[in-house]
């Protein structure tokens, strides 16, 4: 009997593995689909920004540089993975090919969008944008924004405009049921796309507005962002005014992470316990910001961080230029220990058999903490004893599934304590991070806030600029100042135009607000926002 050939013993085991035959037959429909355009291409892909981290849905090295290369447009910083399967879907389209995708509303103005944004206004003729910000709660059971995009596959720049819909949280579904809801939104959509018609150039139906945008316009509009207001856009400004984002960096508050009964109290607490006051801050919540000023509810936050020489650091790091004994000095050397709270180091005997007999817990470490008091370590004693009362608790605290101090942080400390010289800095501009209105405030306290507030304030980044600004400023009101009057007075003459008409108007204009009909304040938004040059006339 002649021997088989390799493709014949291939032929025959593929014929008689049913299992080996149903992969075989899969990889081909799999290549074959891979190859072959497309007319129509829908769907709903899912979403998630590309971070670090395992949890995140991609998260492998190798697999994001192979998607950089295969979606140049879309893979960009940290993108969501949405926008690779648009770009996908375009690669897939025939040309005069239509496309038509539910996703979240993100790419019209997110950084990470701005080549897909080019992408699909140079080589697709955008037909529809329908952002349904206000409703995925009601669709999806889910707090994210959708939108559907339309768009025909052209390869080539056209004229023409693309139909738009911006949705806003409505104000009449309180007797309406979920289904209702539903037809209820589908259908002002349609209305207000049929008033729109062929000749408007806008039009308005209950909670939705809908534009007819100029693809042109959406061309030279996508690295920034695209409005989909039909609005006449950002006013042309003369060339040497500035800007507020190139004068001033805008900083996220502080993250405790947990426990925010022991950090967060009022003035009278913190006077009770005696905490030292280099440890102990003013505190607000962003709806205690009003519009040009701060209503302060006698709110405390102890912040165990203080100033050096060399920068903000843990209020108890060891000082060592005040430890005397030199013997202690290279005892602790030796041990590695930085800390004077560090606790799963013992220094000597003492500590070591107060370990041994009772571990390291609430009660053990107030007898360890006694003996480095007397050891003249601890800088904050006051502040230290309190942390004691709740030592269990804070160094337990968990975030994405690692202790805290897997995150380079001391058992005391906050989760993101952010840089303490910007947290603290006075005088400077505060902002709720979401609002419906412009309320930026003057800060001449240094009051210290969560990330719902922002710190708004010339930084190293925008030093080069803010000197010029300063000296424009100093010339305009030909008068000599001290550097510190002239720091507030530049602060008021920003925030005077940060809480202008114009500011409202460009907060609200074609930004797309949270499905609880707010909007955020971004670096973007202050891009936006002009500052005039001071000249000589202004003060006269």
């Amino acid at each position: 009997m002649p021997e088989k050939s390799a493709e014949d013993q291939i032929h025959m085991f593929e014929q008689m593995n049913s299992r080996n035959q149903l992969s075989a037959d899969s990889y081909e429909r799999f290549r074959r689909t891979m190859v072959t355009r497309f007319d129509r291409v829908f769907g709903n892909p899912p979403w998630g920004g590309v971070l670090k981290g395992p949890l995140a849905p991609v998260y492998d090295t190798v697999k994001k540089q192979r998607f950089a290369r295969i979606f140049p447009a879309a893979a960009k910083g940290k993108y969501d993975v949405y926008g690779l399967f648009m770009e996908r879907s375009l690669q897939l389209l025939t040309t005069g090919g239509r496309m038509a995708l539910l996703t979240q509303d993100t790419y019209l103005d997110k950084e990470w969008a701005r080549e897909l944004r080019k992408l699909l206004a140079s080589k697709t003729k955008l037909e529809y944008i329908v952002d349904m910000n206000p409703f995925g709660q009601l669709f999806f059971n889910a707090m994210n924004a959708p939108c559907v995009t339309v768009v025909v596959n052209t390869q080539k720049e056209l004229d023409g405009a693309c139909l738009s819909v911006m949705s806003h949280p409505p104000k009449d579904f309180k007797e309406l049921g979920t289904q209702e809801r539903r037809e209820k939104v589908v259908e002002t959509i349609r209305e207000v796309l049929a008033k729109l018609g062929t000749k408007k150039q806008q039009a308005n139906h209950l909670f939705t507005n809908a534009a007819r945008i100029e693809l042109q316009r959406l061309r030279e509009t996508a690295p920034d962002r695209w409005d989909l207001s039909g609005s006449a856009g950002k006013a042309a400004f003369p060339s040497n005014w500035f800007t507020a984002a190139e004068l001033l960096e805008m900083r996220q508050g502080v993250t405790p992470g947990g426990c925010l009964d022991v950090f967060l109290m009022d003035e009278k607490k913190a006077g009770f316990l005696g905490l030292e006051d280099a440890l102990v801050r003013k505190a607000i919540k962003s709806k205690e910001l009003e519009r040009w000023r701060v209503d302060w509810k006698d709110r405390m936050l102890f912040y165990p961080y203080h100033a050096t020489e060399r920068a903000f650091e843990p209020a108890f790091s060891i000082q060592w230029d005040e430890i005397e004994d030199e013997t202690l000095k290279k005892r602790l050397t030796r041990r590695g220990m930085n800390d004077a709270l560090d606790f799963n180091q013992q220094i000597d005997g003492r500590e070591t058999d107060i370990v041994k007999e009772s571990g390291i817990n609430n009660d053990s470490v107030k007898e360890l903490f006694k003996h480095r008091v007397s050891l003249g370590l601890i800088k904050y004693p006051k502040a230290a004893a309190y942390l004691l009362v709740n030592y269990e608790r804070l160094e337990s605290r968990v975030f994405k599934k690692k202790n805290i101090r897997a995150f380079n942080r001391r058992w005391y400390e906050y989760l993101w304590p952010r840089d303490g010289n910007i947290m603290l800095a006075k005088p400077r501009i505060l902002s709720p991070t979401l609002i419906r209105s412009v309320r930026f405030v003057l800060d001449d306290v240094g009051y210290l806030s969560d990330h719902a507030c922002l710190m708004i304030q010339p930084t190293k980044k925008t030093d080069c600029t803010w000197r010029e600004f300063q000296k424009a400023m100093a010339n305009a009101l030909r008068r000599k100042m001290s550097d510190d009057d002239l720091l507030l007075y530049c602060l008021r003459y920003c925030l005077a135009f940060l809480n202008s008409k114009y500011a409202q108007e460009r907060l609200t204009t074609g930004h797309r607000p949270t499905p609880k009909g707010s909007y955020t304040i971004t670096e973007e938004y202050l891009k936006e926002i002009p500052i005039p040059a001071p000249v000589p006339s202004r003060f006269l």
